[in-house]
């Protein structure tokens, strides 16, 4: 039985990955996956489309491993299983960070990085919502309709990460024991230079929840009203 060869050239961001032979009858992902959430896991995505056959708007990510094939097949080893899922989270941050989008419309058919036309591979329905399971257990993310899982929103810095900065906003310009609104917050002026601007609203609560738990804010909600109205007052330390 003769070991496959995989180029996976050019790659000028990503360290080469052994990639060893796998069953006929079950595909199977290289052992081992690289590890850990540093840049040389997730290598920079590249503008050029995939090439011929390739769907509107979709992208090279040059990330070897999603360019073969037993990615796109939620792996059943434990081990295997939790590193593979770590690359999807950082395939998924990545371009969700670079376009500040942070919605991501499941039902509409995802996106582009859940399909790879050139080797005819995409993740079924499951195994996308394992995906986006493990960005909720990891604090990136969460179904904004449950139960109808069709919008998930993604967050490339978790909740914690965004009310550290949130604060430092509201002291930094002088908000702290005032009453703003989360539509202030994400989209005032003065809040242009920090990580949340443009935030979803719902990011910026899951943010506010965490401030609220250290005795940092209070958060008047209100259900009859869109979560842009909802109020927030900075406490001092």
């Amino acid at each position: 039985f003769r070991r496959p060869h995989h180029d996976f050239s050019p790659a000028p961001l990503a360290t080469a990955v052994p990639l060893r032979a796998f069953h006929a009858k079950r595909e199977r992902l290289p052992d081992p996956l690289p590890t850990g959430p540093g840049e040389g896991v997730m290598a920079a995505m590249s503008a050029t489309p995939l090439g011929a056959g390739s769907t509107a708007g979709a992208e090279t990510f040059f990330h070897e491993l999603w360019r073969f094939p037993p990615m796109f097949t939620i792996q059943r080893n434990i081990d295997v299983r939790e590193r593979q899922l770590g690359v999807w989270a950082e395939i998924i941050l990545a371009y969700h960070r670079a376009r500040r989008e942070y919605v991501l419309d499941v039902a509409g058919g995802g996106a582009p990085y859940f399909a790879n036309v050139a080797i005819d591979r995409s993740l079924s329905k499951q195994d996308i919502e394992t995906v986006l399971g493990h960005l909720v257990e990891t604090g990136h993310g969460e179904w904004l309709d449950e139960p109808g899982r069709s919008q998930f929103l993604v967050m490339w810095d978790t909740a914690q990460e965004v009310s550290n900065d949130i604060y430092a906003w509201a002291q930094d310009t002088g908000k702290v024991g005032e009453v703003y609104t989360v539509y202030d917050i994400h989209s005032e002026d003065d809040s242009a230079g920090y990580g949340f601007h443009g935030a979803h609203p719902r990011a910026i609560v899951k943010a506010l929840a965490k401030l609220q738990e250290g005795g940092k804010a209070k958060i008047y909600r209100d259900d009859g009203k869109a979560v842009d109205e909802w109020g927030v007052k900075f406490l001092p330390l």
